[in-house]
This record gives structure tokens, C-alpha cells and sequence, in this order.
């Protein structure tokens, strides 16, 4: 009877300890705030912790503070809670209780609009219900670049309903290496267990992950980027000048990024990336950054030209050219081009999607 005793008393404890360290989880609760600020460019960022909530709600905060009004949803709300179409006004000059307003009018699938009057140090909130907002695009890229004078481009292209990230670096600086930027193709996840809100880890198709790193603001327009490794984050600011094609042939997981030069005789410029070169054993056969298509003549071959192609690649310094390719399709007017060396490598042709 003792020993009956005893093992539901062990048991007992032992689901206990299970409940307090399941309560020790981080939180997660998906959503796709929707705001515009003074009235200009509209900002979507999906958020997955009440962390990054928090945070964004500060961030509104300080937006109102600086004089801009602010105005907010939830796009992930089909319908309101709330029975009454009335707006409702909120006014404290406790930035907290401010933060929770506006919380609660979100979980009510509320529009928020927010202000700050200086003069008396007071938030100013208007609520009010809304018809059901159409859903998110199902695919559709936001793309981020910094860019300095050509000796440094970094490009990231998230894909926020799959939750994958293109990314491709050019750099003329020997000390740019990985994996302090990470370069080819990751899925991101973030990551609930540090108590950071943009802490995410970039994971690779292997499955294995590149290291933690600090994304902040991911859909808004600039983005944050840094490692504990690097001494100064890294800016970059949402563009539309880049189009993202994958190659995924033989799973190497090809990143390109292509955008129109001014030359006439190039048919674009292009930075290429991959994460799994190193799980490979043969020859790759683009060079690792920044490069021009170059057109060295034309074939017509029924509706889709052949063209004898030039990598003409600036990396490092160097303008190597390389002839012995070619291509069939345009880049940036096609959804799809193929590129073939004129020797052997990984593959015998190279199939871009656009993304």
C-alpha cells in the first residue's frame, strides 16, 4: 500500500514539473499586421510571437510620438468580434496602457488609428470595425538590398508565406565571408526558446542551420540584419529593383537576383548565391557574386532566342569573362530561362523559375 502510495505521489510531481515547464514556452500567435505611417507607404509584417508584438507596438508608439499618425489591423481577421460598427475612442498618457488598448482593439479585429499630442503627452486612439479585409497574396516576394557604391551589395528576399529567404551577396572585400553572412537559400524560424523578438535561425535544405541571427521588422522598410559575430548591424532598405529566380536543379538551391542595367549591350545584372556547394562534389560553374549577361549575338530559334552569353563577373576586384555559355529565354521578361556551359559541371543545363 506504501509503495502504491508513493508512486502516485512521484507521478504527481512528475506531471507537475511536465505543466510548469510546458507553461515556460514561449507563446506563439501568428499574425499579418497591416499599417500605414503618416499617411504613405503601406507595410505589411507577419509576426509569430507575442514578443514581436510587443515590440511593433512599441514601435507604433514611438512613430506617434515623433508626429506621424499611425493606423493598424490584423489582416489575418475575417470578421470583427466586436457587435458594434461605433468607433471607439481611447486617451491615456500612459504609454503602456496605450500598448494594451490598441492590443485588445486588434484582438477585437479593430482598425487602430493612432496620434500623440505633445502638448499634454497624450496617446489618442480611434477603433472602429471594418468589412473583412482580403486575405494576403499567396506568394509574392519582399525584397530587401544594401548597396554600397558597388563594393558591397547584400540582397534578401523573404518569401512570407513559406517562410523562406533568398539571399546573395557581392562584395569586393576579402574579409566578407560566411557564415557571418549567410548567402543561397534558407527556410527562417524564430527562435521561441531566446528571449529575443526578431532572434531567427536560417535553416538550410540539408537541414542543417546556419546560426542565429537578428532580423528585425521583416515586411516593414528597412530591415536589421545582424549576427553576434559582427561588430555593426546591417541596413537594408525594400526595393523593387531586384526579380528573384531559384534554380533548384540536382537540389543545389541556385539564388539569383537580376535587375535591367542601363548598358544596352547587357542584358541584365545578377548576383548568385548557394548554401550546397559544400555538399556537392562537382564543378560549379558561376562565379560567386555579381555579374553582367552580356549578349554576344542573337539565333532566333522559333519564339524563344538563343543567346551567346558573357558572364562578365566583378567580384573581387576582377572582371573575368567567360564566354563559353549560353542562353535560352530573357531574364526579367520570362518567367523561366535556362543557362548551358559549354563544358562539364554540376549540371548539363541550369533551369531558373522565376520566384
Amino acid at each position: 500500500m506504501k509503495t502504491t502510495i508513493k508512486f502516485f505521489v512521484l507521478l504527481s510531481a512528475v506531471l507537475t514539473l511536465v505543466a510548469c515547464d510546458k507553461d515556460k514556452e514561449a507563446p506563439r500567435h501568428e499574425r499579418d499586421i497591416v499599417y500605414t505611417v503618416a499617411e504613405q507607404t503601406t507595410t505589411t509584417v507577419h509576426l509569430t510571437t507575442e514578443a514581436e508584438w510587443d515590440a511593433l507596438l512599441d514601435r507604433f508608439c514611438d512613430y506617434a510620438e515623433e508626429g506621424s499618425e499611425v493606423t493598424f489591423y490584423n489582416a489575418n481577421h475575417k470578421t470583427t468580434k466586436s457587435a458594434t460598427k461605433e468607433a471607439v475612442t481611447y486617451s491615456t498618457t500612459d504609454r503602456e496602457a496605450m500598448k494594451r488598448w490598441m492590443a485588445q482593439m486588434e484582438d477585437e479585429g479593430k482598425t487602430v488609428t493612432v496620434t500623440y499630442d505633445p502638448a499634454t503627452g497624450t496617446w489618442n486612439g480611434t477603433a472602429y470595425a471594418t468589412a473583412p479585409h482580403p486575405p494576403l497574396p499567396s506568394s509574392g516576394l519582399i525584397t530587401y538590398e544594401c548597396d554600397w557604391m558597388n563594393v558591397f551589395g547584400y540582397i534578401w528576399s523573404f518569401d512570407t508565406v513559406n517562410r523562406r529567404v533568398y539571399i546573395t551577396i557581392h562584395s569586393t572585400l576579402q574579409s566578407i565571408t560566411a557564415p557571418d553572412y549567410p548567402v543561397g537559400v534558407y527556410e527562417y524560424r524564430h527562435a521561441d526558446e531566446v528571449n529575443t523578438p526578431f532572434a531567427y535561425w536560417l535553416i538550410n535544405s540539408m537541414g542543417d542551420t546556419a546560426g542565429l541571427y537578428n532580423l528585425e521588422f521583416v515586411g516593414s522598410d528597412t530591415l536589421h540584419f545582424n549576427a553576434t559575430r559582427l561588430s555593426n548591424p546591417v541596413t537594408l532598405v525594400r526595393t523593387d529593383n531586384w526579380q528573384t529566380y531559384l534554380c533548384s536543379d540536382m537540389g543545389l538551391d541556385i539564388a539569383m537576383h537580376v535587375r535591367y542595367d542601363a548598358w544596352q549591350l547587357t542584358l541584365a545584372i545578377a548576383q548568385i548565391n548557394s548554401n550546397a556547394f559544400g555538399y556537392v562534389d562537382c564543378i560549379w560553374p558561376f562565379g560567386i557574386g555579381r555579374f553582367a549577361l552580356v549578349r554576344r549575338g542573337i539565333e532566333g530559334d522559333g519564339d524563344i532566342p538563343a543567346y551567346g552569353l558573357t558572364l562578365d563577373f566583378m567580384s573581387f576586384g576582377g572582371n573575368d569573362v567567360l564566354e563559353d555559355y549560353t542562353i535560352q529565354g530573357k531574364p526579367l521578361v520570362d518567367e523561366q530561362f535556362t543557362i548551358t556551359p559549354g563544358f562539364s559541371s554540376c549540371c548539363s543545363e541550369y533551369h531558373f523559375q522565376r520566384l
